[in-house]
């Protein structure tokens, strides 16, 4: 969570607004290779390897 956190502040620091107003936005995509992913976000950042505990996943059903 501190990590998610830490994204929050340097986009609000980078936008100028504050950080209470901050929220995560989670865009979850189907590439399982960091390599295809080739440009940076407009804002946020791009994530890789963190694990989901206690729930399902099904590959494919984000619209793509």
């Amino acid at each position: 969570m501190s990590f998610l956190t830490a994204i929050m502040q340097i986009t609000a620091r980078a936008t100028n607004q504050p950080l209470d107003e901050m929220y995560l936005r989670t865009d979850v995509t189907n590439s399982f290779d960091p390599a295809d992913i080739t440009e940076l976000p407009e804002s946020g950042a791009y994530v890789n390897g963190f694990t989901l505990e206690g729930a399902g996943w099904e590959n494919g059903r984000n619209g793509e």
